[in-house]
């Protein structure tokens, strides 16, 4: 698969046409759409990757197989900054496979033009719009999780992540998503408390509060300089308040 990124000229010309080209984003393919833009509305980067194979699937529980094949794909391609690109995902977006993807899992009955922004193209700032996003939202989620640390399992915390659909919202479109280390800390005690409390289960509400008390304890401590262990320790205690 070839990467081909979306000229400047030719985003802003999608992003503007959204209402007027919806017919187009219903369609099996995107071809229609790229040739309303004519020519070299897609410029080739001379990367080339595996074909993606993506699980087509409106499942959400498909995230995570999607997740290992986009992010194992692209992970000694890209860097962070360029997955950053609002150009490199909108471009790859056209590509058949991922079109079907993206039609599959985000379409509801037809396309909406808020569904399309959000999905297709970036529709807010910062994080939220690399997390909304099909495809860059797959990438960021493997970059986040996966720990090449872990020689047993290195998508342990990707597999948690992707498991509720709101921990994907709550934990890495906040502020502590910019510490990979806080993140796995996050996960680590997360699959702590599972397991010495099988009876119980942490929801999104309980998620969300848990990332709430983390941005308290940032407050009082200084989370960077804390031992792994010391860390780990107190996340694992204030999920124990949370979660009864």
């Amino acid at each position: 698969m070839k990467i081909k990124i979306l000229s400047n000229r030719a985003l802003q010309t999608l992003k503007y046409n959204i209402s007027a080209d919806l017919s187009f984003y219903e369609k099996d393919t995107a071809k229609d759409l790229l040739n309303s833009l004519g020519k070299d509305s897609l410029i080739d980067t001379g990367l080339e990757i595996p074909s993606l194979n993506l699980v087509i699937s409106a499942n959400s529980t498909d995230d995570f197989e999607n997740v290992k094949k986009v992010y194992s794909a692209l992970k000694n391609v890209i860097s962070p900054s360029q997955a950053t690109d609002e150009r490199l995902w909108a471009g790859m977006s056209m590509d058949d496979d991922c079109w079907r993807y993206i039609n599959t899992r985000w379409k509801e009955e037809k396309w909406t033009k808020n569904g399309i922004k959000d999905h297709i193209y970036f529709n807010h700032s910062g994080r939220r719009s690399l997390t909304r996003q099909a495809l860059s939202r797959l990438w960021w989620i493997g970059y986040l999780t996966y720990d090449d640390s872990n020689k047993e399992d290195p998508w342990i915390y990707t597999k948690y992540i992707c498991s509720n659909q709101r921990f994907i919202v709550d934990v890495l479109e906040r502020n502590m998503s910019n510490n990979i280390d806080l993140i796995r800390a996050c996960v680590d005690s997360c699959i702590k408390y599972s397991t010495n409390h099988e009876d119980k289960k942490i929801d999104s509400n309980q998620m969300r509060e848990i990332q709430k008390g983390m941005s308290i304890l940032g407050g009082t401590y200084l989370l960077d300089a804390l031992d792994p262990d010391e860390l780990r320790e107190k996340i694992y205690r204030l999920i124990c308040d949370i979660v009864q």
